[in-house]
C-alpha cells in the first residue's frame, strides 16, 4: 500500500443507517493473513446496527483490540474511539437505496440477541476452506509470508518457552 497522510473524518451518526457496512485495514500480521485466506481487501468487518434508536456497531471480536470477545455490540461513539486507539483503517460503505428497502432491522436485531456473544472467527474460516472438495484452499503462500507470520507467532507464543 502507499503511504499516505493519516486523515481523521468525522461521520454525522444521523447520516448512518442501520445495514450499513465499514470494512477495516490493520496491517498488524493478522488482517494481511485474513485478506490472504479470504480473497478480501479487507481484514475486519462490521455493521451499524440501531437499537431503540441508538446507534450501535455489530461484529466479532477476539479481544485482541477490544475489551471482550465474541459477537458483540459497542456504542458507535466508543467503537470509533477504540478504532482509532488500535490504528483500524475505516471505510464507510453505506447501503445503497435499493438495498436499504430490502434491510430488515427488526430481524438483524433479533439474530443479534440470539447470537450475541458467540464465538465466530478464525475456525470459521477453516470450515469455509473445507465447505467443498476444491477451489477453496487459498493460494500457496508466497516468501512475504514468512515475517508475517513470525510477528503473529511472536504474540501468541509466550515468551518463556
Amino acid at each position: 500500500m502507499e503511504k499516505r497522510e493519516i486523515t481523521d473524518v468525522h461521520i454525522d451518526e444521523d447520516l448512518i443507517q442501520s445495514g450499513d457496512f465499514f470494512t477495516i485495514i490493520r496491517l498488524d500480521g493478522l488482517d494481511p493473513i485474513i485478506m490472504w485466506g479470504s480473497g478480501s481487501l479487507s481484514g475486519h468487518c462490521v455493521m451499524a446496527l440501531r437499537f431503540d434508536g441508538e446507534l450501535y456497531i455489530v461484529e466479532s471480536q477476539d479481544a485482541w483490540y477490544w475489551p471482550t470477545s465474541g459477537l458483540q455490540r459497542t456504542p458507535f461513539k466508543q467503537w470509533i474511539k477504540q478504532a482509532r486507539e488500535a490504528s483500524f483503517n475505516v471505510i464507510w460503505l453505506p447501503l445503497s437505496g435499493k438495498s436499504l428497502l430490502k434491510f430488515d432491522e427488526k430481524a438483524a436485531q433479533d439474530w443479534f440477541f440470539q447470537t450475541q456473544g458467540l464465538p465466530y472467527g478464525y475456525h470459521n474460516f477453516l470450515f469455509g476452506w473445507i465447505d467443498t472438495p476444491m477451489d477453496n484452499i487459498p493460494p500457496l503462500m508466497g516468501d512475504e509470508f514468512v515475517p508475517i507470520l513470525m510477528s503473529l507467532m511472536d504474540k501468541v507464543i509466550p515468551n518463556d518457552i
